[in-house]
Formats: structure tokens, sequence, C-alpha cells
């Protein structure tokens, strides 16, 4: 599946479609047609641990064994990035958008999507090999509602809307860390470094440091398919977006003419600093009985309701946390808790 052709059926928006689902006639017993309805949503509430800061979540901890670029794994403040900005402002780029379009596109196995979006975020292929938790939470209870067919070989396709009004970046000061670390890192946390066991800092503070963002809001959608006889689950998945999660008023799309995998779910989550209510939602597409959802609430986006949507694709996007530890034996020791935490095989 090109990253162009879902650009193009993204930016397409030529004629509206009716809320009423039209279930696919069957030409062949399907097992996985049980006739019950699976699906579900939620909302999750995400807290907003940045506040009212200057620069959002710059110079925030993040825990990269969550999801990608996601809000809810933001944790405690590293760095006083506000006063590192008003010293140093050539060392602070700060861009103005109003851009969007789709980003993230996977497709494959659970670790093929894995490797995916760890190489987005900036690990390199020998991390990829070594951590084992990077960004799991990523499949973590997404069809958890649907486990009638669980020895299924399942792959996926990926996707994201992505909506995005700020880029920031840090132009971190390599060959400077003790004038960085001594002057920008806050107080409570170079007491947490002294106190504290490495453990506790990385539960405390994640794995890394934000150093490069992109502020706005997004849409996920994550497709799950089995028994793809057709070998047309990528156009199944196009067009299974706007038929079944409409975020716009009109959407083009047009129905493949083979067959559809035997199964198939689709999972969607609403990531913006409103917190509505759902925001994430599991189709059992095989067995659906709804109407379409509409979500109407990326009409109008404001400096009131984005948060994390993405690594900002320049320089350094994830400083680790060892490398914010000045003392050689704290810092081993946090070598040695992060490693764990990602879960290090060698």
């Amino acid at each position: 599946m090109s990253k162009y052709f879902l650009f193009f059926f993204f930016a397409t928006a030529l004629m509206s479609c009716s809320d009423t689902i039209e279930l696919p006639v069957e030409t062949e017993e399907n097992i996985y047609k049980t006739g019950i309805d699976l699906s579900t949503s939620k909302t999750i509430a995400v807290e907003k641990k940045w506040g009212s800061e200057e620069l959002f979540m710059l110079g925030y901890g993040y825990d990269a064994t969550g999801k990608y670029a996601h809000p809810a794994y933001i944790k405690g403040k590293i760095m006083n990035a506000s006063k590192f900005y008003n010293e140093n402002k050539s060392l602070i780029t700060i861009s103005k958008t109003n851009s969007r379009g789709t980003e993230l596109p996977t497709g494959g196995t659970k670790e093929q999507v894995l490797a995916t979006i760890s190489e987005k975020a900036g690990f390199t292929s020998d991390e990829l090999l070594r951590y084992t938790n990077l960004f799991k939470a990523h499949f973590e209870n997404k069809f958890e509602n649907d486990k009638t067919f669980e020895n299924l070989s399942y792959k996926f396709y990926g996707i994201s809307e992505l909506w995005a009004s700020t880029l920031m970046r840090i132009n971190y000061p390599q060959g400077r860390d003790e004038w960085f670390l001594t002057n920008y890192l806050t107080d409570e946390f170079k007491n947490d470094l002294s106190t504290k066991s490495a453990d506790d800092i990385i539960k405390l503070y994640g794995t890394h440091l934000l150093t490069n963002i992109t502020i706005g809001s997004r849409i996920d959608y994550l497709y799950r398919y089995a028994e793809d006889r057709k070998s047309n689950s990528d156009y199944w998945f196009i067009y299974n977006i706007p038929y079944y999660f409409n975020p716009a008023a009109h959407v083009y799309t047009v129905k493949p003419e083979e067959a559809a995998p035997l199964k198939e779910n689709m999972y969607v989550e609403v990531i913006d600093g409103l917190n509505p209510s759902p925001n994430i939602w599991m189709i059992d597409i095989t067995n659906y009985k709804k109407e379409r959802i509409n979500y109407k609430g990326f009409d109008s986006l404001t400096e009131e309701n984005v948060t994390l949507v993405d690594f900002h694709n320049q320089g350094n996007k994830l400083i680790p946390i060892y490398d914010l530890a000045l003392d050689p034996a704290k810092k081993e020791a946090l070598i040695i808790a992060y490693n764990k935490f990602l879960g290090a095989t060698q």
C-alpha cells in the first residue's frame, strides 16, 4: 500500500455518503460472520500535565513504551523550556502552520508495524532489534472486545489524519552537556536524580526528553484483518475508513470489486486536547449493524484544543533520559534501568 495512494484518498472530497451501512452481500460461507456485533466505544481522558505552559509539553519526559506521540504518555517536567527559550532564542525553533494530511502509514504484521513507527520516532535499526518494548501500547487493548478468533494470523494497516498547528524543536546543544544540564533542568528533576532510584526516575519521567514536537489534533485508524483470500486488504482498508467513520461532510469512496478479507475490525482514536466523549471506537466490520459514525470534532482547530500529535522530523527527536545525568554512577544506573524498561534483548 503506497503512501501516495492513501494521501490521494484522504485528499478527495467529491461525493456525499449515506449514513446507512449496507452490509456486503456474502458470496461464500463466512464462519467469522457470527451475527453478534462486538463493536464498542469508550472515552479515555488524558491529563493535560503541561497546563498553560508557553511551550506546551516541550521539555517534558516521554514513555517510549506507550503509543506513538500520544499525550497519555507524557511524563514529568524535566527541563525549564521557557527559561531556555528566553535566554537562548536561537536554540529553539517555533513554526506556526495550518496543515492537514495523512501521516504514519503502516502495514504488515504487528512486529512490522511497531518497527515502522519506532523508526519514525528516530530509533536506529540496531535499537529496533534490541528493544522489544518500543511503543508496545500501540496494540494494547485495541481489539479486546473481539477475542472470538484469537488464533488467527492477523495483519494490519494503519494511518493517521493529522492537523498540525505548531512545530517546535530544541536545537539540543551537543558538546555543551554540563552547561545545559546545570542551568536548564528543573530543580525537581535534579533533586530526583540525586535522591531517587533509576527505576523510579523512569517511572516519573519516562525514557526520553521531548525536544522535537508537532502540536495539533489527530485521528488514528488501525485496520485488523485475516483470511485475505483475494489479496485485496489494502483497498478494503481505504474503503472502510470513510464508510464506517466519517470525520468530514463529503467523502468519495469506491467499493472494491473483489471480496473483502473474511475477518475485519477497525480501531479509531481521536487525539486532541478536548477529550471528546467518546474518543475511541472499535468497529466490528464483519458483523457491523449500526449506522456510520459521524464525527464533527475537527471542524475548527484552535490553540485551546491541541496536543502532542507527532515527533517533529528534524534533529534529535527523543533524547534518552540517561544523557541528562552528569554523575557517572547515576548515568550508568539509568542506562541499566532504561534497557530493562525498554526490554533490551542483550
